[in-house]
């Protein structure tokens, strides 16, 4: 089918050319025989006055209609209905002016609407807002509209497009309520009814952890008021306001225990620390025992509520490394539960059961020898039984004398039954050199509360010259010079001389080592009549004696303090000890000398004879000594024999004989006062 974009008219006016061509004209073409049947039939038509009429549709015949519409295009959404008009053809000519109509009618195609990243096609309903968000606690269904996509454009189903003049205004295609929420401190939001926990501080300290019930606590997100006027916050104590805490390193907190293991211990706990697991020497637990306070990584020697604490010092701190005690592991024995009294393994001591003793007591009967052989108390060389009428009284000090019997010429008293030596002064001396003194042993008699040498005479003479009889007796001499007078004796330290039966205090010594005693040295020397010399020797020749102090060189111990006369190792305690030092077991050098420090050595004693001899220790010219510390013995004694010097002190001392001991030996001296009489 041809199409013609032309006029109806010029077309018309074609399609009678061509039908005058048609009949009139030769058309050089050659025609098919169709083309000649029409132009027959038009020929025979118009000849008859029935000439059909030319249209884009094609030939209407002559009486025929056409259909024709008064616009080619209607809007979206019309149809083509009302434009159409009817045309009737007659004799080659339609009714009306077919320039003014289009023979074909189309509906313009729908644009589809957007709504926001959405295509929405024509004729569709879709749900519009005019809010992309809505305030706490509101709808969007109060900012929501439906609009249908009209060719292109959103319209409302108000009465004409647009009624209202709003549907613009809906052009959001999503709405969502604003969360209702709280700010968190810091940045961020919390959801209305949501829960956090919240701190009090932002680091946590040793005494109070981030975690610590006094330092977190959980709040939640509240709303108070309505409408414009509501609040959103967090509830809960207003102090509570970090959001996170840092907690505090324990190694900043704890404590590292002296321990082999490095036990940490806590802070703001306490540890009993101990110098040994076990006990020996007489300690308890107690005695060797240190309490300690953690407090923010650093031991104290009292917990942090005492203000007067000190850090735990580094020798208590290398000291006391064991973190327990065992009280039951000491080879040592205990005497009188209520107030301790210890005794060493393989040592023995003399304990007394009576505070005092009365005049009728015998002190033999609450005295014993106590001995501790590995933990086993001995009593008197037995086991001891704790039905001991003594058991919970038995004491170090000797007993006091209760029983005053007899007063003294020069103060103060004694029991019944002492012995009191005393010197009498005679005044005046058959010599030219002083006076001299006679010396008596004067006996406390229970039944006279007086003092009695035995001779009725003495006694007498006691009585009525009380004042003439003295604690001690001093000799004076004033005859210097000349030749020795018969019947004295010459002092070794001057040219002077002494009468006969003159008791002088003299030494062998005029200096001896520190840790030595004059008193080793010392002898009464009695100027002999028979003889004229003295006789305590001629090795005692000096006046005086004098100590040596101490260069920084001590002995303080020596363990075992006994060998049989082969030998044997022994240690040695004291101070200044050096390397290269020399020791000495009397004359005899001790052999295998090692140092271990400056307070500990050991050293090989060699084989010598029993008897007790000084030990000596020369550390470079620096001297100390220890009397009599070491002995050789003959194995009488079940554990050695023991040996003790005494200075006086002004008080009692004790000595314990060793357990298995059937005899000892005493050296007794006096004050060292001048014309004393040797006893």
């Amino acid at each position: 089918m041809m199409k013609f974009f032309m006029s109806s008219f010029n077309l018309i006016l074609l399609i009678v050319g061509l039908f005058f061509v048609g009949c009139s004209a030769k058309i050089n073409a050659p025609q098919s025989e169709e083309q000649k049947k029409v132009e027959a039939s038009y020929s025979l038509a118009c000849s008859k006055g029935t000439c059909p009429c030319s249209s884009p549709l094609g030939p209407i015949v002559d009486g025929g209609t056409a259909i024709a519409y008064k616009a080619s295009e209607v809007t979206c959404g019309d149809t083509c209905q009302p434009q159409q008009i009817v045309l009737k053809c007659k004799n080659g000519v339609f009714d009306q002016d077919i320039s003014k109509f289009s023979f074909s009618c189309q509906v313009k195609a729908c644009k589809d609407c957007i709504a926001g990243n959405n295509q929405v096609p024509h004729g569709f309903t879709v749900q519009m807002f005019n809010k992309s968000n809505v305030s706490c606690g509101l709808s969007c269904d109060d900012s929501k509209r439906a609009l249908v996509c009209r060719d292109g454009k959103l319209q409302g189903n108000l009465s004409g497009p647009s009624a209202d003049g709003i549907d613009s205004t809906f052009s959001f295609a999503t709405c969502a309520p604003s969360t209702c929420s709280c700010d968190i401190p810091g940045g961020g939001k919390m959801t209305l009814g949501g829960t956090m926990k919240f701190y009090k501080l932002a680091n946590g300290t040793c005494n109070i952890p981030c975690e610590a019930s006094t330092n977190k606590t959980t709040k939640t997100c509240l709303q108070n008021g309505v409408g414009a006027a509501a609040v959103f916050a967090f509830n809960g104590d207003a102090a509570f306001t970090q959001t996170s805490c840092l907690e505090r390193p324990t190694a900043q907190c704890g404590c590292k225990l002296p321990d082999t293991a490095g036990t940490m211990l806590p802070h703001g706990q306490s540890q009993d620390l101990f110098t040994s697991a076990t006990l020996n020497n007489c300690n308890r637990c107690e005695n060797i025992k240190i309490k300690v306070y953690c407090d923010a990584g650093s031991l104290f020697d009292k917990p942090s509520t005492d203000t007067s604490r000190k850090l735990v010092s580094a020798t208590d701190y290398n000291s006391h490394k064991s973190l327990s005690c065992d009280s039951n592991s000491s080879p040592d024995c205990f005497v009188n539960p209520v107030s301790p009294i210890c005794i060493k393994n393989n040592e023995s001591k003399t304990l007394y059961g009576k505070p005092s003793l009365g005049c009728s007591d015998d002190p033999k009967t609450s005295m014993g020898l106590f001995a501790c052989a590995a933990a086993t108390l001995l009593k008197n060389g037995t086991a001891y039984s704790t039905s001991d009428p003594f058991d919970s009284k038995w004491q170090e000090s000797a007993p006091s004398n209760t029983c005053v019997g007899c007063t003294l010429p020069w103060g103060g008293s004694v029991g019944s039954g002492a012995e009191v030596i005393m010197f009498k002064s005679s005044m005046n001396s058959s010599n030219s050199c002083g006076t001299g003194c006679k010396q008596y042993t004067m006996k406390c008699l229970e039944t006279t509360k007086k003092f009695s040498s035995g001779d009725p005479a003495i006694d007498a003479d006691y009585e009525a010259n009380k004042p003439l009889y003295m604690q001690t007796c001093a000799n004076r001499c004033t005859q210097e010079g000349g030749g020795a007078p018969p019947r004295f004796c010459l002092l070794p330290w001057q040219n002077s001389f002494v009468s006969a039966d003159s008791v002088i205090p003299m030494y062998s010594k005029k200096t001896v080592e520190f840790g030595d005693s004059c008193q080793n040295y010392f002898k009464l020397g009695r100027c002999m009549l028979s003889t004229g010399t003295f006789d305590a020797g001629v090795k005692y020749i000096y006046k005086s004696c004098s100590e040596l102090p101490s260069k920084g060189v001590a002995i303080t111990g020596i363990n075992p303090k006994y060998t049989a006369p082969a030998g044997g190792t022994i240690a040695l305690t004291g101070t200044g000890f050096a390397s290269g030092m020399i020791v000495k077991i009397g004359k005899l050098n001790c052999g295998s000398l090692t140092v271990t420090n400056a307070t500990n050595a050991t050293c090989t004693v060699p084989a010598g004879s029993v008897g007790a001899y000084d030990i000596l220790v020369d550390v470079f010219g620096k001297k100390a000594i220890l009397p009599s510390g070491f002995s050789y013995y003959s194995g009488k004694c079940a554990s050695g024999p023991g040996v003790a010097i005494f200075k006086s002190t002004g008080s009692n001392q004790t000595f314990t004989v060793p357990t298995g001991c059937d005899s000892v030996i005493v050296h007794a001296w006096g004050a060292g006062g001048g014309g004393r009489q040797y006893y």
